[in-house]
């Protein structure tokens, strides 16, 4: 197997929280939570099926690396006490226009802790302070209760519903489409 040049990128959101750049080291571990909650990514997620192997988990994190130095994402796994948990970060970095999209998934029996917000929200600092970027987007399925409340918690601005906007595992989901512009995230900080 031909070597791989990883690189390592963390981001401290506090004392118990790290975001950090996957490499090969966590191919296991992602691996295994994926499978851990594949029933409840189904619904959201295009990605998630079943029949996911450990190979595909690698090649993701290989991807996730390749596209980091690219600058063309920042996929980052969630670790609450040194364990991961869960995945957030930002895909489709368009530079030419300064906007990213916001994703984020976490295992179930992290959920209700403030996790995920907390992670985001060093996330979308780190967009708009250390890549200049100027809108973020925030998709997620018009059912899918969790990630909603975690836009709303974040001050994303609902821009509408985008109908039928994908099709996962057969079925046919509406999309709420969020957003959040630096200007409205330097306003939230002066406030």
């Amino acid at each position: 197997m031909e070597e791989v040049n990883e690189v390592l990128f963390e981001i401290i959101v506090d004392s118990k929280i790290t975001l950090k750049l996957r490499n090969q080291s966590h191919v296991e571990e992602m691996y295994v939570l994926t499978m851990k909650n594949i029933q409840r990514l189904k619904p959201w997620l295009f990605w998630a099926n079943d029949a996911m192997t450990i190979e595909e988990t690698e090649v993701f994190i290989r991807r996730n690396q390749e596209y980091f130095k690219s600058e063309k994402s920042l996929d980052l796994g969630i670790f609450y006490e040194g364990k991961l948990i869960g995945s957030g970060g930002l895909y489709g970095i368009e530079k030419r226009d300064k906007k990213a999209a916001i994703e984020y998934w976490i295992d179930e029996e992290y959920e209700g802790m403030g996790i995920v917000t907390k992670s985001i929200a060093k996330v979308i600092e780190y967009a708009f302070h250390d890549l200049g970027l100027n809108r973020l987007e925030l998709l997620c399925g018009e059912k899918n209760i969790g990630s909603k409340a975690v836009a709303e918690r974040l001050s994303f601005t609902l821009e509408g519903v985008l109908r039928e906007y994908h099709i996962i595992n057969g079925v046919t989901i509406n999309d709420l489409v969020f957003s959040l512009l630096k200007s409205d995230y330097q306003n939230q900080k002066v406030k």
